[in-house]
């Protein structure tokens, strides 16, 4: 089904925003940089305050359709594992929930995007809803190369030297 584009929008600034750490200095697009295949390609991930996290990133490219969400498979969907990070001590490192939420709705502008994406919540700023927002714009983040439409079962996509490379 087609995204909702308010959260899509949404979605975007907010991956973008590094206010939505305890520093303010690391969003989720510092690991996951669109620009180099939606990953920071470095061993083990940087967070708040230089900590070295214990993983390397993920791409969020066709993140939607990945068999596991986190590399240990602890999210049960995109949306929950977008706000995961937010409050991870070595990633992101906000407190808590309602850190999250207070720094969100000091930014009159979100507080705005927030009522428009999410109009019958109650409250519609909450750490579910950064997520749902995240995850709407991370689901649009698909790759449609050769390889792709190959694995999709398109076996022309491929040269047959490229087959033969594969194996096949």
């Amino acid at each position: 089904p087609p995204q909702n584009p308010n959260r899509v929008a949404l979605g975007r600034l907010l991956f973008h925003d590094p206010r939505l750490s305890k520093d303010q200095k690391v969003a989720c697009s510092t690991c996951h940089v669109l620009t180099k295949f939606g990953i920071d390609g470095k061993v083990t991930s940087t967070g708040v305050g230089g900590v070295q996290g214990r993983r390397n990133t993920p791409t969020v490219f066709n993140a939607a359709t990945h068999i596991a969400q986190f590399w240990d498979g602890r999210a049960a969907d995109l949306e929950t594992q977008a706000s995961g990070p937010l409050m991870n001590p070595v990633e992101m490192a906000m407190p808590n929930e309602k850190a999250v939420v207070d720094a969100i709705a000091r930014i009159p502008r979100y507080v705005e995007m927030f009522n428009v994406a999410f109009p019958g919540d109650d409250p519609p700023i909450s750490l579910k809803n950064v997520g749902e927002a995240i995850g709407a714009f991370e689901r649009g983040l698909v790759t449609n190369s050769r390889w792709d439409k190959f694995v999709a079962g398109d076996h022309s996509a491929l040269t047959a030297r490229e087959k033969r490379g594969l194996g096949n």
